[in-house]
């Protein structure tokens, strides 16, 4: 009996995917626009983050949409930069941006399920989705910054890698 889940788990292993064609590639982003304060970094991550974004943001040849949280309450207005400076800031480089509530239990899960619905869904569109991680850290946490920019580089800026790994498997 114990030979039956071995032969189907080496079976579902051997199935392989034809390559994709040519990738149409979605650029999903979700930012939480905190402002900069002593003890977190707010949107200083963002100019970083920006600049790395530019660069490759060519190679996305489908819909660029950053959803960008906005305050639920007075007490949280406080605490965020203007929708309206973040979006220009994202407009600027080609990114088209929409408002979302922040949500501060599920954080950017709600932002990428919406962000996911407006994927058109072709049979060889990829999407990549990021945030502006770090912004609730303390400014200069190098654990995060170095995380984020391992990320940015191995998944966001290797598109041919990606392109290989998406044509074997459902997610990278």
């Amino acid at each position: 009996m114990s030979d039956v889940p071995f032969m189907l788990h080496k079976k579902a292993h051997t199935f392989e995917l034809p390559p994709l064609v040519s990738p149409v590639r979605h650029f999903l982003w979700y930012c939480c626009p905190l402002k900069k304060t002593s003890t977190r970094a707010g949107m200083e991550v963002l100019d970083w983050q920006l600049s790395r974004i530019e660069k490759i943001l060519w190679a996305f040849n489908g819909i660029r949409k950053c959803a960008i949280a906005i305050p639920t309450s007075a007490e949280e207005e406080a605490s965020f930069e203007s929708y309206e400076s973040v979006a220009q800031r994202w407009n600027s480089i080609g990114v088209e941006t929409f408002p979302v509530p922040n949500n501060t239990e599920m954080r950017e899960g709600p932002a990428f399920i919406e962000l996911l619905k407006m994927c058109p869904g072709g049979a060889d569109d990829t999407a990549f989705f990021g945030h502006t991680k770090g912004v609730t850290r303390p400014v200069g946490d190098k654990a995060i910054r170095w995380w984020t920019e391992t990320m940015m580089e191995t998944v966001m800026e290797n598109i041919s890698g990606a392109d290989y790994s998406l044509s074997h498997f459902g997610v990278t």
